[in-house]
């Protein structure tokens, strides 16, 4: 990270600080001091944010930090007595009196370029009180929310410390915002009453102040492990989904000349779930634009795969054998780009099971969620190789688990057809029915959902309705065959043979 601070020029990674022809190099302790003050710039930061900040989880006396300031100080050229550069507020900490250029804005590691992505800071949950288990509480859940967003990769999570050391200088959400270099700002405060407790939390969009989203949640007071765990968990995947919301609003508002990588992204995966041809080559045209923009960007990458998985699936004559190629070509770029990716693994897995690899492609799926376990595709298309396992029980779990995660997802329309299919051969066969038929009046739904609805209708012995979903399909696809079904859906023989008889039944 480059900056300006007056006249001086500063550099964090080489730690480097010059002006006018003078140069000097600091300690990484100093520099990150100098970084912590200057995230608080205006603000006096105490000595014990200070130390919490730059030797987290170490027992540091205070002359390690009277060290780095002294080291600074002669940096800069500073007088203790008359400070130019860091002020000495007597039993309060330290501020930081140079200022920011301000033709330089503050730029988080990376910069704001279209390769980073959407980006965020939480600020320390406050404890309104001095009960104990509100203090824990705050704590605990701020750092756990952070770290749960930071798993998705693709959101950039400004340090925790950073965003510490901008709250003890009294900072506000849109000020925040801009000295750490993120769109968006996560605050929240927490309140112990008896044997209750209550997160009131909102997540803020600097760019205009407005709040995104905003939740009160309310516990009995418990396992304070427990709680911060499962209220961690919920929160961090509800900031997911409002700011992947948000940005695809503001890609859909945008002119298409004027998006970034990120803005081409999300507008293409907006696109993405289309089941008309005309809109799958918008979004083809969006994510090809994004990903010339950010070639490396592993996110975008693994999003293209999976639209190309999505045409290969949706078997489109015309460009089967290429987007077949170009699926496996994508996901293996955002594997090469980052291993660790949830969404590269999910491609990954995607192409394997289409592939007839269903045990690799289902490790790869337990590879992402163990990155992310608020990954609702991902649990989605793991649940389909437990019904290709006949492990029903866990399909239905995970399942259970993507509703969840993502109550309106715009594969809503598959999430239902795949919770049919499993209660369908699991033998619950009316409720299979009823979900599969529900499937079909969801935006996007396509000729597979007529299909699912026309053999799950003749399980549950509803003839009529399965004659007239299976005249639906032919009427959309006249040369459909069932092979083409279980070229997708690969279930072991026995499922097999009960879906075939299905088709025999109606016909196809």
């Amino acid at each position: 990270m480059a900056f300006l601070l007056d006249r001086w020029e500063i550099d964090s990674d080489t730690r480097r600080i010059a002006c006018d022809g003078f140069e000097t190099r600091v300690s990484p302790k100093a520099m990150g001091v100098l970084l912590a003050l200057d995230a608080a710039w205006g603000g006096v930061v105490s000595r014990d944010t200070l130390l919490d900040t730059v030797w987290p989880g170490v027992t540091v006396g205070e002359e390690v930090l009277t060290q780095a300031i002294a080291e600074l100080r002669r940096a800069f050229g500073d007088d203790r007595r008359q400070p130019s550069a860091i002020e000495t507020v007597h039993k309060r900490g330290y501020r930081l009196l140079l200022k920011r250029d301000p033709m330089q804005p503050p730029q988080s590691e990376g910069g704001l370029g279209p390769a980073r992505g959407p980006s965020v800071a939480v600020l320390p949950f406050r404890a309104l009180g001095s009960d104990e288990a509100a203090l824990t509480l705050a704590d605990g859940l701020s750092r756990d929310v952070s770290v749960s967003l930071a798993r998705t990769r693709w959101l950039f999570v400004s340090a925790l410390a950073s965003s510490s050391a901008l709250a003890a200088g009294g900072s506000g959400p849109v000020q925040a915002a801009a000295r750490l270099g993120v769109r968006y700002i996560l605050d929240g405060t927490v309140i112990v009453d008896g044997r209750r407790f209550r997160l009131s939390v909102s997540l803020c969009d600097a760019t205009d102040g407005g709040t995104v989203w905003a939740e009160i949640v309310e516990r009995p007071l418990d396992d304070l492990f427990e709680i911060i765990d499962s209220v961690a968990g919920a929160v961090a995947m509800a900031v997911e989904s409002e700011i992947v919301f948000s940005e695809r609003r503001r890609a859909m508002l945008s002119p298409i000349e004027s998006l970034d990588a990120w803005g081409a992204f999300h507008r293409g995966t907006a696109l993405a779930s289309a089941s008309d041809p005309g809109r799958l080559e918008e979004a083809e045209a969006l994510l090809l634009r994004a990903t010339s923009l950010a070639p490396d960007a592993p996110r975008i990458l693994a999003a293209t795969s999976a639209l190309y998985f999505r045409r290969t699936c949706l078997a489109i004559p015309e460009t089967h054998r290429q987007d077949r190629a170009k699926a496996v070509e994508f996901a293996e770029r955002a594997v090469a780009s980052d291993a660790r990716d949830p969404m590269a693994l999910m491609a990954r897995g995607m192409n394997h099971v289409v592939a007839g690899e269903v045990e690799a492609g289902r490790a790869r799926y337990q590879d992402a969620i163990a990155l992310n376990r608020n990954f609702a595709h991902a649990r989605y298309y793991l649940a389909y190789t437990s019904i290709y396992a006949d492990d029903f029980s866990a399909g239905l779990q995970q399942m259970d688990f993507a509703h969840r995660l993502s109550p309106v997802d715009p594969m809503r329309f598959s999430f239902l057809a795949a919770r049919g299919q499993l209660h369908s051969l699991h033998g619950e066969v009316e409720e299979g029915a009823d979900l599969a038929d529900r499937a079909l009046s969801e935006p996007n739904a396509n000729f597979w959902n007529h299909c699912i609805a026309a053999w799950c209708a003749e399980r549950a012995g509803r003839r009529d309705t399965a004659g007239r979903y299976a005249a639906a399909l032919k009427a959309q696809r006249p040369d459909f065959r069932r092979e083409d079904y279980f070229a997708i859906f690969q279930f072991s023989d026995t499922n097999r043979r009960a879906v075939e008889t299905a088709f025999d039944g109606i016909g196809l």
